[in-house]
């Protein structure tokens, strides 16, 4: 976990924008479901509503554990965005 949050609204990524632009870029790439699943959890906890069109794409997977994991990261960021609007 990145131990020093930036963030300036819920609009934006927590963590360093360096470690959330590598986790949106290795999601837009790979396609291993481990991968996959390992960027949600991850995005579930520093993504920002900006993560939640990369998440999308995997709504759809035929993999049931991807697509479990990323509408569990949607409902956390959506969440954590409410919370702090």
């Amino acid at each position: 976990m990145v131990s020093a949050p930036f963030r300036n609204s819920s609009t934006e990524p927590r963590g360093s924008a360096r470690s959330w632009e590598q986790i949106l870029q290795i999601l837009k790439t790979t396609s291993d479901p481990y991968d996959m699943v390992y960027c949600h959890a991850t995005l579930k906890e520093i993504g920002s509503v900006k993560s939640i069109p990369y998440l999308q794409k995997n709504l759809d997977s035929k993999k049931k554990d991807v697509k479990a994991s990323a509408r569990s990261a949607i409902k956390s960021i959506e969440a954590r965005a409410k919370r702090n609007s």
